[in-house]
């Protein structure tokens, strides 16, 4: 983020921990959505959905907020 001339470190922060995950997270949610309605084997149950949630909210967004400010100090 520093390449592309950004100042603030909490918007690098941010950026990086919440729109990269939230993507692949609505990717993985399209994918098993498409699976339950063909009905196939292969869905992931919707309790480890929300495990993965729950772990990147809170591992990998206060994670990438410190590597965001220790970069950027």
């Amino acid at each position: 983020m520093r390449y592309f001339g950004a100042t603030d470190w909490r918007l690098a922060g941010e950026a990086a921990s919440y729109m990269l995950p939230a993507g692949i997270l609505v990717c993985v949610f399209i994918v098993d959505l498409i699976d339950y309605f063909e009905k196939s084997d292969q869905l992931l149950p919707v309790t480890s959905f929300f495990w993965v949630v729950i772990v990147w909210a809170f591992l990998s967004i206060p994670a990438a907020n410190l590597g965001a400010y220790l970069a950027f100090t």
